[in-house]
């Protein structure tokens, strides 16, 4: 009876002592596992998160990246404490949001992204002057950026076409020409823009006819897909006038319409419309005095075959791409202590002041 009572207290003391033992050290191995799991990276990589970009980015499902540095790209909120670099979203009005929850680390890289214009990109959670002191980088769609992140790129062909596909070409682009049998088409939504585009138009109308689809037209468009497609072959001139007249910004509105080849656009807005786009591609609504003096140069140039044409043969020699976010760009620059820079001041300045302008030819 003995025996068998202190086996029992024997057990009881060596389960007691494996409990408290595993009690004590099992949070420990469970974080441990946890962080190794959750951030497995390599020694001499740099972790870059992308703080509250949209869905649309589809960052979360990034292949690996075949960079010159090694970097970690994050999506998740809470990986800020172990950011290198934090590339802030900056339009609140996309997100819904009203404030920016983060503190900057010692060492830490903060890059300003934006992309909207200034006049309408909303950075209201960055109104604490002292928030946009943090800034050491810029990516957007302006020259002047640290790193550019654009709607339009326009690159020389590595290989331009041969002779015979320019005749060919030629060929198709001469019957086209022929078939297409309206002047002017915009498809457009927002109505009441800071560009007062739509009083330059409402002055267009007055010399040529133009047609409008959408929220701010007569004419109904309920498939894109199809419209863009109809707009291709049936008219000889697009509209892509922006929102805004700003500094650099093109948008992809134009960027849709240079990729088809198939229509000539008409372009109103603050960027440089000579290094944005291919040459002798667009006709820009700055070189001309008026809306009237736009709608005869638009009348001589739909009954000019030839003239029509030559504006659509730039694709023979250039491509027009939409950039992919330079990641690889972003990755090297965090390995490269020659970028390292102070703050700006205050970025959302650098942004918005100065930048954009009222219309002058109204």
């Amino acid at each position: 009876m003995r025996k068998k009572l202190l086996f029992f207290l024997g057990c009881f003391l060596l389960t007691g002592w494996c409990s408290f033992w595993i009690f004590l050290t099992y949070p420990i191995h469970v974080k441990k596992h946890a962080r190794r799991t959750e951030y497995p990276f390599s020694k001499g990589s740099k972790n870059i998160l992308f703080y509250d970009f949209p869905s649309y980015y589809e960052l979360a499902n990034l292949p690996p990246q075949n960079c010159t540095g090694n970097c970690n790209f994050l999506t998740q909120s809470s990986a800020s404490d172990i950011a290198d670099a934090i590339v802030v979203f900056s339009h609140d009005h996309i997100l819904g949001r009203t404030k920016i929850d983060l503190v900057k680390k010692l060492g830490q890289t903060w890059v300003f992204f934006a992309v909207e214009s200034p006049t309408y990109s909303y950075q209201n959670s960055l109104s604490n002057p002292r928030f946009r002191q943090h800034f050491n980088w810029t990516m957007t769609y302006r020259w002047d950026s640290d790193i550019f992140f654009g709607y339009i790129r326009t690159n020389r062909r590595s290989i331009p076409e041969t002779v015979s596909e320019r005749e060919r070409e030629l060929q198709t682009m001469k019957l086209a020409f022929r078939q297409k049998t309206k002047l002017v088409a915009w498809m457009v939504s927002h109505c009441a823009t800071d560009s007062k585009r739509e009083r330059y138009v409402k002055e267009l109308k007055n010399h040529i006819q133009v047609d409008i689809y959408g929220a701010c037209g007569t004419l109904k468009c309920d498939n894109w897909t199809a419209c863009d497609e109809m707009v291709a072959k049936d008219y000889k001139f697009y509209l892509s006038f922006e929102n805004t007249l700003c500094k650099d910004y093109a948008s992809e509105k134009l960027l849709k319409i240079l990729q088809k080849r198939q229509t000539v656009p008409i372009v109103r807005g603050g960027a440089d419309y000579t290094t944005v786009c291919p040459p002798d591609s667009v006709v820009n609504t700055a070189d001309f005095p008026s809306a009237a003096a736009l709608a005869e140069h638009l009348k001589k140039l739909a009954n000019d075959e030839e003239a029509y044409v030559k504006m659509l043969k730039w694709g023979w020699d250039y491509e027009v791409v939409q950039p992919q976010l330079p990641l690889c760009q972003l990755c090297e620059w965090m390995h490269d202590p020659r970028r390292v820079r102070q703050p700006y001041q205050d970025a959302v300045k650098w942004w918005s002041e100065g930048i954009c302008h009222k219309p002058k030819d109204l």
